[in-house]
């Protein structure tokens, strides 16, 4: 498969993502630790659990903006983020639970062995984990589908955090 610049910038989005996470959770859960054993297209990353189990774990990886215009401007580099005002906040929460209604739709296409995770990625330069800590309970979360959804964000000192919502 050749990869384009578009699929390659992603893939390297999805690298950034999940090597985020991992550090992150084997921080905060050292007996537990994950290593990334490879990338694929479905789900977009296998890890692997450190210690003696070795079971593997399956984790779709998706990055959350505001809108297509919003992405544009970050993953160009390019254009700063336009300011944002707290009416933004709700466009952001109705993309991320359509988002999230997307990747349900997937789920079923995944016909893995293995558990299978989904990572949600804030890439929303103009709201960080405090602002979805406030509005939490208006996020709509599948029951039975994932093994585990994580959410990963900075804050406000632009330090990263994971927040694990099932």
């Amino acid at each position: 498969m050749v990869m384009t610049d578009r699929s390659r910038e992603k893939r390297d989005w999805e690298r950034q993502a999940i090597r985020l996470f991992i550090g992150l959770y084997n921080r905060e859960f050292p007996g537990a630790g994950y290593r990334l054993l490879y990338q694929q297209e479905r789900p977009d990353s296998v890890l692997e659990e450190k210690g003696g189990l070795r079971r593997k774990l399956g984790v779709e990886i998706t990055h959350l903006f505001s809108s297509q215009e919003e992405a544009m401007r970050v993953l160009n580099h390019g254009r700063p983020p336009a300011a944002v005002g707290p009416g933004d906040f709700d466009v952001l929460l109705r993309e991320l639970n359509l988002l999230i209604r997307k990747k349900v739709g997937k789920r079923d296409s995944y016909s893995m062995d293995y558990p299978i995770a989904l990572l949600i990625r804030n890439a929303s330069p103009g709201f960080g984990m405090e602002d979805f800590l406030a509005r939490r309970d208006e996020v709509v979360l599948p029951e039975g589908v994932f093994s585990h959804i994580w959410f990963l964000s900075k804050d406000s000192g632009g330090n990263w955090r994971l927040l694990e919502l099932v």
